[in-house]
């Protein structure tokens, strides 16, 4: 059974937010470097230089910040997803029959 739309909505805000509160668990080191590459546009080699790490430590640490984002916003990789399957079946059901 496919789940409803309705069950499955989340908001851009609740995405947001909950990027914002997995980047507040992070040292701040770690979410500045993290912020200027990903949010501001900054190499990794100018954020690193911004914050006195060698180029291949900030390279390191956006891996690992990239990789715990990720994880731990799963749950809405996993809603789109979900949303998008209900979407399409919800489509090819009442496109059923349209054709005659």
């Amino acid at each position: 059974m496919i789940p409803s739309g309705a069950d499955l909505e989340f908001t851009r805000e609740e995405l947001s937010r909950a990027i914002l509160d997995v980047l507040a668990t992070w040292p701040e080191r770690d979410r500045r470097i993290f912020t200027r590459v990903r949010y501001e546009g900054e190499s990794a080699e100018s954020a690193a230089r911004q914050e006195g790490v060698d180029p291949s430590e900030a390279r390191a640490i956006l891996a690992a910040c990239e990789r715990e984002l990720l994880e731990r916003l799963r749950v809405f990789r996993t809603l789109a997803k979900a949303q998008g399957l209900a979407r399409a079946a919800e489509a090819s059901l009442t496109g059923c029959g349209s054709a005659g």
